[in-house]
């Protein structure tokens, strides 16, 4: 059982592993630790065109990426992990902005979001 327990804690450790060692999958990473923030404030706001926007965008470079299954499912894990750490990071604020969707804020995020998008392209 403790064996378990150990191989369980240590899962996120070697998925990470996995691609800190891979420039691409490195950049694919940081792509979505910064995008996972945004996405979760886009659809906290309700902004669902521009989630789905930005997280096309993601998919589109993950896609250059992916050579086989196994690729997908790091990319997978890696976009699962990001979400729910800015989940966590940001759960006051997704609540505030779920709260007030129609806010100056919410405008404001999308705003910034679609010109950062826009300079990347």
């Amino acid at each position: 059982m403790k064996a378990l327990v150990l191989a369980l804690l240590l899962l996120p450790g070697t998925v990470l592993a996995q691609y800190e060692n891979n420039p691409a999958q490195q950049a694919l990473w940081d792509y979505m630790s910064t995008a996972a923030p945004a996405y979760a404030m886009l659809n906290a706001c309700g902004r669902d065109y521009t989630a789905e926007f930005l997280y096309n965008d993601m998919m589109g470079m993950a896609a250059q990426l992916v050579q086989n299954q196994r690729d997908v499912e790091i990319t997978m894990r890696m976009w699962s992990r990001a979400q729910a750490q800015a989940s966590l990071e940001y759960y006051d604020t997704l609540a505030r902005l779920a709260n007030n969707p129609e806010s100056e804020s919410c405008d404001l995020i999308e705003t910034e979001i679609v010109q950062l998008m826009g300079e990347s392209v």
